[in-house]
């Protein structure tokens, strides 16, 4: 191996490293009825922006706050939202966004 490959090596697994340093999960229960929770890693404290839209892209609820680095929660009531049906939320850190799909029961 020579320099340029392994500095090569590394310079991908330092970007790979800091793309999972901001990790969504799924929400929890999903389908859900009353409530749920959304659990996300940051790598630092900072802005994030959530939004939650309907099948057709509209946008139901958004919301930008200043979170610390490392796990945090979302908690989402089904009364801020119109009604049972299929959702999805998106978390954005910096240039990155996460999106996932959430369903609501009766």
């Amino acid at each position: 191996l020579n320099g340029d490959l392994l500095k090569l090596g590394m310079t991908f697994n330092s970007a790979e490293t800091k793309f999972l340093d901001f990790v969504v999960d799924q929400n929890i229960p999903n389908p859900f009825k009353e409530e749920t929770q959304i659990r996300f890693k940051i790598p630092h404290s900072t802005f994030v922006n959530f939004k939650i839209a309907d099948l057709s892209g509209k946008t139901i609820l958004f919301s930008s706050i200043k979170l610390p680095g490392g796990w945090n929660k979302i908690k989402v009531d089904q009364s801020d939202l119109p009604g049972s049906g299929i959702y999805f939320y998106s978390i954005e850190f910096e240039n990155q966004i996460h999106w996932k799909k959430m369903v609501i029961t009766d």
